[in-house]
């Protein structure tokens, strides 16, 4: 079938000021007439700096063009019968916007506070991103591989605000993370029927950089232990959950006195309070035995906080990031920048045992990670190499 005619879209107005109003003109095709029509597009004007409508203007033309020489046209009675349909048909195609609408609800009755967040984030970026491009109402199902994988080339690159201040994209890791996240999303509408490819899949993830989780130096953690334990002996505690258990603060601040199993060398960490949701059983050493010894944990109820409110064991739980901030007032004033946080110390301790000698394979476990690979890229990320041999028997020549 041949392209219908059609005039490009263009932008009219630019060389006024932002307080006149702007819009992109284009002729399309009206099938019920046998002539073109012209359409107008105002949503530039939502942008109120010059450098963002120019911006948007050229994502929304370029989508346009591609629809009109694609075949788009216009056709009032196939879009009144269309819109009965709506009523009528119960397999009814969602648009962009109505899939997100539909199932960010389901993620956040199903995940935990800042899991939900992060989809949200991601839901509302690639949301704006679409209806930047013209796209938003655009049935889901269109949606191509290329189009995500556009999605995720604009977060990479770098942002030019109204008085040229640069802000740089996304890292590689972080756009493997959106990736995921997207095909997670696309996933659950198609378990519920409202999408029928998950065009997030198949796309490869681009190389991170190794080396981007920071331990402390075994001449940094001599300074810091000395500094908490003479400031805040219960942070010091807390911090030895992530130093031999491997377990992330906000799994710590969910840990229960029932929880943890100091007979039987074991900490029993339930799926509704580790990050991915699944059981975990934490091995107790016995230097961590004598840590969790100092709790006196006997003395609590089972129901109990270990580290709650003002990381002092009792009923009410910790205050989200209490414990990132009293370690940043100890850390900081040392000399210690912003690479260097709460969480450095799981990584610490993941170095620490890896260097004593301890197998990848029961590394993986205490961390909680589902694949050796997993495990294996984390250990990665540290500095660190599974496999040691060319270093330890490498003969002399």
């Amino acid at each position: 079938m041949p392209t219908p005619p059609y005039t490009k879209a263009h932008l009219v107005n630019s060389h006024k000021p932002v307080t006149e109003r702007w819009y992109i003109v284009f002729w399309v095709w009206n099938a019920l007439t046998g002539k073109k029509i012209r359409k107008r597009d105002y949503k530039i004007n939502n942008h109120k700096t010059k450098a963002t409508r120019l911006a948007f203007a050229t994502k929304r033309i370029a989508a346009i063009n591609a629809l009109l020489e694609g075949g788009y046209h216009y056709n009032p009675k196939k879009k009144k019968n269309e819109q009965v349909a709506l009523y009528t048909d119960k397999s009814k195609q969602y648009t962009i916007r109505e899939a997100f609408k539909f199932i960010l609800p389901v993620i956040k009755n199903s995940k935990r506070g800042a899991t939900h967040n992060s989809y949200n984030s991601i839901a509302n970026l690639f949301q704006q991103f679409c209806e930047d491009a013209g796209w938003i109402d655009w049935k889901i199902d269109t949606l191509e591989k290329t189009d995500i994988i556009s999605f995720l080339d604009y977060v990479q690159a770098p942002r030019i605000d109204a008085d040229n201040k640069i802000t740089p994209g996304v890292s590689n890791t972080t756009r493997n993370k959106y990736k995921d996240y997207l095909a997670a999303i696309f996933t659950l509408l198609i378990e519920r029927g409202k999408m029928k490819t998950n065009v997030a899949h198949g796309i490869k993830k681009v190389r991170q950089d190794e080396g981007g989780n920071t331990a402390y130096l075994p001449e940094q953690i001599e300074v810091l232990k000395e500094a908490i334990t003479a400031k805040n002996n219960r942070l010091w505690l807390f911090i030895t959950f992530m130093l031999y258990g491997f377990i992330r603060p906000a799994e710590i601040g969910r840990l229960r006195v029932k929880m943890i199993d100091v007979t039987g060398g074991m900490i029993r960490l339930p799926g509704s309070i580790t990050k991915n949701g699944y059981d975990r059983n934490v091995r107790v050493s016995k230097h961590f035995k004598e840590y969790i010894a100092q709790l006196e944990l006997s003395k609590y109820k089972s129901e109990h906080y270990v580290f709650g409110l003002n990381l002092v064991t009792g009923p009410k739980p910790i205050q989200k990031n209490q414990a990132n901030f009293l370690h940043r007032q100890i850390a900081r004033p040392l000399g210690f920048g912003d690479e260097y946080t709460l969480y450095s110390w799981k990584h610490t301790g993941v170095v620490l045992h890896y260097r004593k000698g301890i197998d990848i394979k029961t590394l993986q476990a205490q961390i909680g990670h589902r694949s050796i690979q997993e495990t294996d890229t984390y250990l990665k990320s540290l500095g660190l190499y599974e496999n040691t041999e060319i270093e330890d028997k490498s003969p002399a020549i």
